[in-house]
């Protein structure tokens, strides 16, 4: 490396004096006059470069710094003082005193000078340095052999490595040696690239030895190296690997030939030889499924239970250190796997009776083991779906294998109950509810929105109910079309009879029934029910009864009559009480006017009638307008008015 530095300082030299001569000589004292400043790379991957240049002054100069900075960019991302190599303090070669590490692209060169007497003198750009790196890295080697982990072959055994370069690779080369041997057992030049890929500014080339090393069982270690298109040498360090000895499995045998949940292992026997030579193998560690393990005998024979999986029970030798030298490999016996079957039975509790009501659907699961007794099935899920195949509830079976879900009933509904195993090991269940044909059951309903009346109702009169027939089901209601209806009377809200015919429900479930008022007291609508609705009836409404009155006879005379003359207005209070009969003595009839083009009655007078109902007053004539006679009404007796008569005042 000396030698090599000393002949690139001589030709960065002799570069600078011949440059020397294009300098022009320093026009003062202070003045420093620079050459041109480069260097040439020296690591094409790592961008080391010995930087110079050749500074003059007629005092001599004293110190030569050049700051490094790339292209674009105003500040340096390097600074390196420079030593005098040739010639003097008056007119010399300065370099960096070591390698400088480039960056990528181009570094533009400033330098800054002082010279004997301190003056500074600083140049921008006084060169410049291109640097593309040269990438040219080799990866550590494996060998492998077909179905095999990295660095434990089992058979033949193939080299493989990785090279990052920038140039083209020219040659490659693999070597493996005995553990710890000092001369390789074998050098392999024919090596072939299987892949490559694009990084940029270099490739990822993947390469392997074309023929396979057909090696003895043992410990070995490979190195690898490789060259590119500069010339360049990459090499790596011994690699250890172990070429392991390839066991086989033979007079594999299981001591039962099937399985179940009661009994989910068997025990498996065999020997264990190495491929090809059939030599027993003492000592390798055997597993079987199940976290169960042995140890082969002198002659490899074992004997290891393992767990039965799809129709299989398994048995391994594993490649780790109680195995040493021997690979992993596996054997299988073929068993039957018998699922046990399980059985499923349902119940209502209690049987519903009603549409939309909360029952509980209940009973147990069990299954037959292998001697054939039916035992409980604990811990199992038992899911509950509606006729439309919905899932509606599920339940865990409890020790004694029961289990119990709600349900919400609707009409004719069909439930089914499955028990789905997550794995093999039982078989499926299911039982269907109703076990035998629909269920009989009903609607509730109910009468509702219905107010009787008028009120007061006339005694004798008609009371009107209006309202709807409803029907609940899950999660609402529905109309109950052509439902039959009839209006009940109780003077006591206890006592009730049936008043006047059915009324029949349209579509919407909408009613009007009739019924004539004979008394005051409570009115409901009853809906009695058919073969599938339950009956109902409305809440109870109370009604009061009064008897009619009337007037007969009533008049405002004389017509026409002078203006301050008198104007009597008489007539008749009656009651129909069975038949109508005269008001009693004493009853008071209001006396009302209102005056032509007006809207309003102004009460007059309160006359008292006599024993024969009859009552009479006289007015003064005032205007015209009209005459009218009203009684109030009673406890008993409804209101009245008497038609109004018009009198024309002159």
């Amino acid at each position: 490396m000396r030698i090599r530095a000393h002949r690139f300082l001589a030709v960065l030299t002799a570069t600078l004096l011949a440059l020397t001569a294009l300098v022009v000589p320093a026009r003062a004292e202070g003045e420093v006059v620079f050459s041109k400043a480069g260097g040439t790379v020296k690591d094409k991957a790592t961008g080391e470069t010995l930087i110079g240049t050749r500074a003059a002054a007629p005092g001599g100069v004293a110190s030569v710094t050049l700051h490094l900075r790339l292209r674009g960019q105003t500040a340096p991302y390097t600074s390196v003082k420079l030593k005098l190599g040739s010639g003097s303090a008056t007119d010399g070669s300065w370099w960096t005193p070591e390698n400088v590490r480039l960056q990528r692209g181009r570094t533009l060169l400033d330098a800054e000078a002082v010279t004997a007497s301190g003056e500074k003198t600083v140049k921008a750009e006084i060169g410049s340095v291109d640097y593309t790196p040269v990438r040219f890295l080799l990866d550590t080697p494996s060998a492998y052999s077909e179905a095999s982990s990295t660095n434990r072959p089992e058979g033949p055994t193939t080299v493989t490595f990785d090279v990052e370069t920038a140039l083209p690779v020219a040659r490659t080369e693999a070597r493996v040696y005995r553990s710890g041997g000092a001369e390789p057992l074998a050098v392999i030049t024919d090596v072939t690239e299987y892949r490559r890929f694009d990084r940029g500014d270099y490739d990822l080339v993947m390469y392997k030895t074309t023929r396979p090393l057909d090696l003895p069982p043992g410990d070995y270690e490979v190195a690898v190296s490789a060259w590119n298109g500069a010339g360049d040498q990459n090499d790596t360090a011994r690699v250890p690997f172990r070429r392991l000895m390839k066991p086989v499995f033979t007079g594999l045998a299981a001591d039962r030939t099937w399985a179940d949940a009661d009994h989910p292992d068997v025990e498996v026997t065999g020997t264990l030889v190495e491929e090809g030579t059939q030599r027993p193998m003492a000592g390798a560690r055997i597993e079987g499924r199940g976290e169960t393990a042995t140890v082969t005998d002198a002659a490899g024979r074992f004997r290891v239970r393992s767990r039965v999986y799809d129709r299989k029970a398994r048995v391994y030798s594993s490649s780790d250190e109680e195995n040493g030298r021997i690979a992993s490999a596996s054997g299988e016996v073929r068993v039957e796997y018998r699922a046990q079957l399980t059985l499923l039975t349902a119940a209502f509790s209690p049987a519903p009776k009603v549409v939309g009501e909360t029952v509980r659907v209940t009973g147990k699961l069990t299954r037959r083991t292998s001697s054939g007794t039916w035992v409980p099935f604990a811990g199992e899920t038992v899911h509950l779906a509606g006729p439309d195949g919905k899932r509606l509830a599920s339940s865990v079976t409890a020790a004694d294998g029961g289990f119990s879900a709600p349900v919400v009933v609707t009409w004719n509904p069909t439930y089914q109950v499955t028990y789905e195993p997550t794995g093999k090991d039982y078989s499926r269940s299911s039982a269907v509810l109703p076990t035998k044909g629909p269920l009989p059951l009903m609607y509730r309903t109910k009468v509702e929105g219905v107010n009787a009346g008028p009120e007061p109702v006339a005694m004798g009169g008609t009371v009107t109910m209006a309202g709807r027939v409803t029907r609940q089901i899950p999660g609402g209601t529905q109309p109950v079309p052509q439902a039959w209806v009839v209006a009940q009377f109780s003077a006591d809200g206890k006592k009730w009879r049936n008043v006047g015919n059915y009324f029949v429900a349209d579509a919407k479930g909408a009613f009007k029934a009739t019924a004539r008022a004979s008394a005051s007291g409570y009115w409901r609508t009853v809906y009695d029910g058919d073969a599938y609705h339950l009956a109902s009836q409305s809440v109870s409404d109370h009604v009061v009864a009064r008897y009619r009155t009337g007037f007969t006879g009533f008049n405002a005379s004389p017509e026409p009559v002078r203006k301050g003359r008198a104007l009597t207005v008489s007539g008749k209070l009656v009651r129909q009480v069975g038949n109508w009969k005269p008001a009693g003595k004493g009853t008071a009839v209001n006396v009302y006017f209102k005056a032509a083009g007006s809207t309003k009655w102004t009460l007059l007078a309160v006359v008292k009638t006599d024993a024969k109902g009859a009552f009479r007053k006289a007015f003064k004539a005032a205007k015209d307008g009209t005459w009218l006679a009203t009684y109030k009404g009673s406890a008993t007796y409804l209101g009245s008015s008497a038609p109004g008569d018009y009198v024309d005042v002159r």
